[in-house]
């Protein structure tokens, strides 16, 4: 399948979709009130077109299907993805079904390895249930949702997995994983630390900004929303010590993936709290801003009608641009919609709907060449490309925009 249009001033071209099926997942931390679900979203009125000179021929970003089958096992809710160096790392997963190259296990901490694109990829580590944690073959255990990220110690570039999964039965109420992992390479892992403060929760977000790592919100429980949090903490040493920051004004929330630094600063957009119905969970759009001094600012409110709240959704930052992919809610659930904002956050734009359909939980890298995806609950077992390309339309087809509910 193969359509395009004209976006809120963009040309979109969709390559190929897939049908997903609906899933979820969980959270963790300590009991405290959060706000009530926003309500169902409206359609919004069109944004209008961009009126600058250099809008006037339309910016054009297609999704290129890099492979149409990874080849991995199982479904890849929740797994990760991240560019270190010139290689893409898929990382972790859950399935709803039964695996035989997991032992049957739901989640996994395999890792898949792709050094042309996402064209072909390699299992560099194969499943391990019961990884030692020190010593050759150290690593982290099986999880999906962690906080996984890229970040630089003395001029080296790792990758981190920070915290756990509460489907691991190693893990148990109150404590789960404390543990921060890195590696250079994705293969050999070291453990920093098992006393980071996500050993009382789940669905925590983590981030890279100024220099030092975060890790914020979460849950401690998974059905009970009101166990959200809204805590900041702070790592200047590469995850080996925390220290606790002024909790955020932001109301207690998990699942984004992930703050996003962006221009200078670090921004939290959406997310929610997660429960045992999705009339009981909570949904944000609500877009948040900390400068490199600590200092939070709302950019806009909660329930602003620019783009639907949602959780277990993308947030990166690419072209100049700020970018959310996909997500959750109880009013659509599994999500396609993909916007950028390029004023900081203050007004967005939609393009075309992914072309691997409705998801959450994705892979979402920024590489050297765009936004590329693998994973997530769609069920698609393949890897695309979100890229820019230079594309000349003509004026009068550029004044065509559509709403949601028109696409």
């Amino acid at each position: 399948m193969k359509r395009s249009w004209v976006s809120g001033g963009l040309v979109a071209v969709i390559v190929g979709a897939c049908t997903p099926p609906s899933t979820t997942r969980g959270g963790d931390s300590t009991p405290a009130a959060i706000d009530p679900p926003v309500e169902p979203f409206p359609a919004p009125a069109s944004v209008p077109l961009p009126t600058s000179p250099h809008e006037r021929g339309a910016e054009a970003f297609e999704y290129v299907e890099r492979t149409p089958a990874i080849g991995w096992s199982g479904a890849r809710d929740g797994a990760a993805l991240v560019q270190l160096g010139g290689a893409l790392l898929l990382i972790g997963g859950w399935t709803p079904s039964a695996v035989a190259a997991w032992g049957d296990d739901p989640t996994t901490n395999e890792v898949l390895r792709s050094i042309d694109g996402g064209r072909t990829w390699e299992t560099i580590l194969a499943h391990d249930p019961d990884p030692p944690k020190d010593g050759p073959g150290a690593r982290f255990r099986r999880l999906h949702t962690a906080g996984v990220l890229t970040h630089s110690v003395d001029g080296t570039r790792y990758v981190y997995v920070i915290g756990g999964d509460h489907l691991d039965p190693e893990f148990s109420f109150p404590a789960y994983s404390g543990e921060v992992w890195r590696s250079a390479d994705g293969s050999t892992w070291t453990r920093v630390s098992d006393q980071a403060p996500c050993r009382d929760r789940m669905l925590h977000m983590v981030a890279s900004f100024n220099g030092a790592l975060y890790l914020m919100g979460g849950q401690h429980e998974l059905d009970d929303g009101t166990t959200a949090m809204n805590d900041v903490w702070k790592s200047a040493d590469g995850g080996a010590t925390w220290t606790r920051l002024a909790d955020a004004p932001w109301s207690k929330r998990a699942m984004v993936y992930s703050p996003t630094e962006h221009n200078g600063e670090l921004y939290v957009i959406g997310g929610g709290t997660y429960a045992g119905t999705d009339s009981e969970r909570s949904y944000l759009n609500d877009v948040w801003k900390m400068s490199a001094g600590e200092r939070w600012v709302q950019v806009l409110p909660n329930g602003h009608g620019q783009f639907e709240p949602r959780q277990y959704h993308n947030v990166v930052s690419y072209d100049g641009k700020l970018w959310i992919i996909g997500g959750y809610n109880g009013t659509r659930q599994d999500l396609d919609s993909v916007h950028w904002s390029e004023d900081g956050g203050r007004t967005w734009h939609a393009i075309a709907a992914a072309a691997w359909g409705r998801s959450h939980a994705d892979g979402i890298a920024v590489t050297n060449e765009g936004i590329m995806h693998a994973g997530g609950s769609c069920s698609a077992d393949g890897a695309t490309l979100l890229h820019r390309r230079t594309s000349k339309v003509p004026v009068q087809d550029a004044t065509t925009h559509l709403t949601r509910s028109q696409r």
